[in-house]
């Protein structure tokens, strides 16, 4: 679908009127902020290498005045004010209270004070020629800020789409019309909810709404109203309503006989009959088509398929350099029915806890009730399959609208539990007579988390089997998942693989450590063992470090950072069996570490 949606061209936007707007081309910083070395606080600017002892005070530089302090000689000091410059030779600030007065024009500096010492270098804040926004963000508070620290008064950024939105049917009374009454509705009508209900959804997105009413379940209705957004400019048209498999639901045919029907059934639940079309714009051949979202009737319906298809456009019309939902992994808090036809968006809340992000149904998820909608702030994406999903599952969630307070989102969200098989028992025996293993000890769940990512998914058993030969002693098999090389997704499935059901006694986690997010700029990434600790507070020492081999101990759990050699793995894993066996012998409670 978004194959099919271009970037709206560009405009010139006073700096107060772009909020909200999406950057069509990159700010570059013209000069460096701040554009001198300048004073923290109010106090006096000294050269440090002259240290402690009395100061003559040879003048002042205050904020704004023009004009800096003469230059300093040795054992001379300047009063200055908060974001004045420094005058030439200073290169530290010495707080009013940190000095005492020695006569006339003399102080005292009972301490030293390092270099840079409550100054803002220039350029600490932004160097001259750094990249300050980049084409595709989206302006904030914050970006109108940084905008105005470079002395932009305007700002070119993509227009502003242009939605056009309408309700069909002959059964919709308008609550938009002015009475002096509400009328009573007759037999069979109903309130037209979803119109007013997408054209604020198109405002909330960035859009400028227009409202082409209640249409009647007429192809000359239809017609017209197709030939009134167009007239309009609309970018987008929104319907909802005539697009399923009656007689009267006459939207799907009028689409087909002006344009190009995209798709017109969607394998989900709920906005099965969702349909997406493009619609020529006359003798215009290198125009744009409108686009055309024709949605369920009913409102939940309506209101899902704007998040899911809807929405996304908007944002790539918009010129975002990121459209899609952003997803978050997170755990189910009661068991949900599944559908064995389609898959489903179930409409969540997520609750934010030290384990991680816990989901809390709704309740019920018929498509009128439009009640689920209204505390939901996510998505759940469940799998098309008969039977219930578990109370704590691991399951991925869209985020509605444009929430930015949760927890980073992952693009892959965490696979569920895919079990592995034991060992060959032949193998098993060899290895347990070679490290002595006790054949009376409990069994243990072994787990293994591959970093980088599906692409070595196909690894997982043989890397897994490996292990457990190595760990020997008639572990029960466990779990492998694959996740993407980013500290956050490690910390997600971490948490899920040693505080879930069933939990892992040791996660075996084999791959390069975290990659860094490429924005804000790339900094070192943590050992394993930070990692673990940062997990949402849960208790992780690091054990020991065992050449590349990292330990820590995260919930009751023993995390493993093997090398990525396979030989090398099996070699630290073996050095590590008693501390492992300890593990698996020990009671409720009992720290190994």
């Amino acid at each position: 679908m978004l194959a099919q949606v271009r970037s709206l061209p560009a405009e010139e936007r006073p700096l107060l009127q772009a909020l909200g707007t999406v950057l069509a081309a990159p700010v570059v910083a013209a000069q460096a902020c701040p554009p001198f070395a300048a004073s923290i606080k109010d106090g006096y600017a000294v050269r440090s290498v002259d240290g402690a002892g009395e100061y003559e005070l040879t003048g002042a530089s205050r904020a704004g005045q023009g004009a800096k302090a003469a230059p300093l000689s040795p054992r001379q000091a300047a009063y200055v004010t908060t974001g004045a410059p420094l005058p030439a030779g200073a290169d530290a600030v010495v707080a009013l209270e940190a000095a005492r007065p020695a006569g006339v024009r003399r102080i005292v500096i009972d301490r030293p004070v390092p270099p840079g010492n409550e100054v803002r270098a220039t350029g600490s804040d932004i160097a001259a020629g750094t990249t300050v926004l980049a084409r595709g963000d989206r302006l904030g508070p914050a970006e109108v800020g940084l905008l105005a620290s470079q002395g932009c008064c305007c700002v070119r950024v993509t227009r502003q789409p242009h939605v056009a939105v309408a309700s069909t049917g002959d059964e919709l009374v308008d609550p938009l019309v002015r009475r002096e009454a509400v009328p009573p509705l007759g037999v069979s009508q109903i309130y037209d909810s979803n119109r007013p209900m997408l054209i604020a959804a198109a405002a909330a997105a960035g859009a400028r709404a227009t409202d082409l009413g209640v249409l009647r379940d007429t192809e000359a209705a239809i017609d017209s109203a197709l030939d009134a957004a167009l007239a309009a400019g609309a970018d987008v048209l929104i319907c909802s309503g005539g697009v399923s498999m009656g007689d009267r639901d006459l939207l799907r045919a009028a689409l087909e006989r002006r344009g190009a029907l995209r798709f017109g059934r969607v394998l989900m639940k709920p906005g099965k009959p969702a349909t997406f079309a493009t619609v020529r714009r006359g003798a215009e051949a290198k125009a744009a088509p409108m686009l055309v979202f024709a949605l369920p009737g009913n409102p939940v319906s309506a209101l899902v398929c704007f998040e899911l298809l809807v929405r996304p456009a908007l944002r790539a019309l918009r010129g975002e350099s990121q459209p899609e939902a952003r997803r978050v992994v997170c755990r189910t808090t009661s068991a949900l029915d599944l559908d064995p036809e389609r898959p489903e968006y179930h409409r969540a809340v997520i609750e934010s806890r030290a384990d991680g992000l816990h989901a809390h149904s709704t309740g019920r998820q018929i498509s009128s009730r439009l009640l689920s909608c209204r505390a939901a702030d996510a998505l759940l994406e469940l799998p098309q399959a008969a039977g219930t999903l578990p109370s704590g599952s691991v399951v991925s969630a869209l985020l509605l609208g444009d929430i930015r307070e949760r927890a980073p989102a992952t693009a892959d969200p965490l696979p569920a539990l895919v079990p592995c098989p034991p060992p060959p028992p032949a193998a098993r025996n060899a290895t347990a007579e070679a490290d002595g293993a006790d054949d009376g000890a409990a069994p243990l769940a072994v787990g293994l988390l591959l970093v980088g990512g599906t692409a070595i998914a196909g690894a997982a058993p043989p890397a897994l089997a490996a292990a457990a030969h190595a760990l020997e002693r008639g572990l029960a098999p466990g779990s492998w998942r694959a996740v993407r090389r980013r500290a956050h997704t490690l910390g997600a499935a971490l948490r899920a693989m040693c505080s879930g059901s069933p939990t892992c006694g040791v996660v075996l986690v084999l791959g390069p450590p975290p990659s860094p997010p490429a924005d804000p700029p790339a900094r070192k990434v943590p050992p394993l063992s930070s990692v673990v600790r940062a997990t949402s507070g849960l208790h992780a020492p690091a054990a020991a470090l065992l050449g590349d081999c990292a330990v820590a101990l995260l919930a009751r759990s023993l995390v493993v950072h093997l090398p990525q050699q396979p030989d090398a793995a099996v070699a630290c894993v073996r050095s590590l069996l008693p501390t492992i066996r300890s593990l698996a012998a020990r009671d409720a409670g009992e720290s190994v570490l």
